[in-house]
């Protein structure tokens, strides 16, 4: 099993010189950055198709996908929405629809707060959403006309052992298939090594913080600045939580912390979001982390999106980082060490809005 993590192809861009190896990262022969997992097993469980329907979609994409999937599912919690979006235009791709629809179908879901405004407040939608919602939602995109892919992946997830029900979409212009896929019984079982675990949820309540917008005959990037920045520093404690008591761990125990970097400012606010700290000392706890346990490049890459992910480790083991200091902080201080890192947390946050995070163990 691998995980494949981000996709872009900055170079179209020539953001980069020539001869500078981040094309090697960001060109179309190197797409995304696989992670070998040692997990070599076939699950035992019980899985289903509990119900599958096809609609012919006539006016509004999202809403009626949602009142299907509604409708299909019934009181029964979902997981996640996987959709294989067959529709090209940017505009039903940023973000991706299955955030959009996955809000739609929360508001049918729950009427009183739709009505009271609750996903209109940020902080109240954002706890609702971790109370309640806890689902990712995400897009895909096949290159044949067929509904067995998603399919395939939506079963994967449930045999996993940590779903027990995912929604897959076959999207087209005029059309979807929609399936619930059910399972049960099966046990999930972290491997000893390689990605051991991972946490996506997203929160469609706030999808418009970055979107494509038509304007006549061209497309924009509209993007909210204020929540993006609020939903990457904000949203990171409860996440990070769930995926730390689910193993076992603190922050505390991580050998080498990966963090999402559009910008540096959003480092120090995100890690005195999840820090159990003396409030006093908290400023020096964070600046040790920054230091000792965490990389950064930003200050030499700048904001390259979610695939700056994938720059960090690789200027990790090719020496290609240098100690510095940003903004106060002093920055890669401890590089031999975290080359030898055996815990390594990865945390991103990217459109939907959506944050992913994973656990590696060497």
């Amino acid at each position: 099993m691998s995980i494949i993590i981000g996709a872009e192809n900055i170079h179209r861009a020539k953001a980069f010189l020539p001869n500078d190896t981040a094309n090697i990262i960001f060109g179309d022969d190197s797409l995304a950055t696989a992670f070998k997992t040692t997990g070599n097993r076939k699950p035992a469980g019980q899985y289903c198709i509990h119900n599958k329907i096809k609609l012919s979609l006539e006016n509004d994409l999202i809403a009626e996908t949602a009142h299907a999937i509604h409708q299909l599912v019934g009181k029964i919690e979902i997981d996640g929405i996987i959709i294989d979006n067959q529709i090209g235009n940017l505009v039903h791709r940023v973000p991706a629809m299955a955030a959009r629809i996955q809000h739609a179908l929360a508001e049918l879901m729950y009427p009183e707060q739709t009505a009271a405004g609750t996903f209109q407040r940020f902080k109240e939608a954002i706890e609702f959403y971790d109370q309640r919602i806890k689902s990712f939602a995400f897009d895909i995109m096949t290159l044949d006309a067929k509904t067995k892919w998603v399919e395939e992946i939506a079963e994967a997830y449930v045999a996993s052992g940590k779903y027990k029900n995912i929604v897959s979409v076959y999207l087209t212009p005029d059309m979807s298939t929609i399936t619930l896929h059910k399972g049960a019984n099966y046990t999930f079982k972290r491997p000893q090594q390689g990605i051991i675990d991972t946490l996506t949820r997203t929160h469609g309540c706030f999808a418009n913080y970055i979107q494509a917008v038509a304007d006549n005959d061209d497309i924009f990037g509209d993007m909210d600045g204020k929540g993006v920045f609020l939903y990457a520093t904000r949203g990171a404690r409860n996440h990070l939580n769930e995926l730390f008591s689910t193993n076992g761990i603190k922050l505390e125990d991580i050998d080498l912390l990966i963090e999402h970097q559009a910008n540096f400012a959003m480092i120090p606010l995100t890690l005195a979001q999840i820090l159990d700290t003396d409030p006093l000392k908290l400023k020096d706890a964070v600046a040790d982390i920054i230091a000792n346990k965490m990389v950064t490049n930003v200050h030499e890459r700048g904001n390259c999106s979610v695939v700056c992910m994938q720059r960090l480790p690789y200027d990790l083991k090719r020496g290609a980082l240098q100690a510095d200091e940003i903004q106060g902080f002093k920055i890669n201080r401890n590089l031999d060490r975290l080359k030898q890192a055996k815990l390594i947390l990865n945390d991103s946050v990217g459109a939907g809005m959506t944050r992913s995070s994973f656990l590696q163990r060497t």
